[in-house]
């Protein structure tokens, strides 16, 4: 295994062995999402990291969001984690372009570059990560894009936020997604642009409620 379980982040994305995972298994499955993850695994697709249920038991807590075409859409999984064989980050936006509607690409091209000039890396989840890495269709007219990213800086942090704002207004594309901060937060960008007095908070295990400048007092300053 190329890491261990505890280093691995919400949305990290994480292949498995295609013979070993049910016998991995720590909790049940319907046969119908067994035999849809065997065709998704064989085909060497990867599940996504999520929230912990329990904090203890060195559980891997993994998703697969199937086809629109699967009875069983979003799958959950509990498993053992000396069934994984490669992680990787989150994939990032450049990557997914190609994979996105015609419309979005030169939206999220200019975006991309924004982001890579002040030095944020932006990553992808959701419906065009998936429909990036399985070739089938999972967008549809109401679909969003969700962006996953981390500020240097305080100034930086405040420069995205306002310009993801504006690039929405202008391309009609809508975003969602988190900002990430250390010690393994994230809060939803939309959230924190509206300057509320609290903000929900997105751990690994726990969900919690923060005050906007503690959140904030997490930002590196300028």
């Amino acid at each position: 295994m190329p890491s261990s379980e505890s280093t691995l982040q919400r949305h990290d994305l994480v292949w498995l062995d295609e013979a070993r995972w049910r016998d991995a298994l720590q909790a049940p499955l319907r046969e119908s999402a067994v035999a849809a993850l065997s065709t998704w695994f064989e085909r060497g697709r990867p599940a996504v990291v999520r929230r912990r249920e329990s904090a203890g038991g060195g559980a891997l807590y993994l998703g697969v969001a199937l086809p629109p075409t699967c009875t069983d859409r979003k799958v959950p999984l509990v498993l053992d984690p000396g069934t994984v064989t490669r992680t990787s980050p989150p994939l990032s936006l450049d990557a997914v372009i190609r994979s996105a509607p015609s419309s979005w690409r030169p939206p999220l091209v200019q975006l991309a570059t924004e982001a890579n000039a002040i030095g944020i890396d932006l990553r992808v989840y959701g419906s065009l990560a998936w429909q990036h890495l399985s070739g089938e269709q999972y967008l549809t007219a109401s679909s969003d894009v969700d962006l996953l990213w981390r500020a240097p800086d305080r100034a930086t942090l405040e420069h995205m936020l306002g310009y993801l704002a504006n690039w929405q207004r202008a391309g009609g594309i809508p975003a969602d997604g988190e900002v990430l901060f250390p010690q393994g937060m994230a809060v939803a960008w939309k959230e924190l642009a509206q300057r509320p007095r609290q903000l929900l908070v997105k751990r690994s295990d726990r969900v919690e409620l923060r005050s906007l400048d503690d959140v904030l007092s997490l930002a590196a300053p300028c």
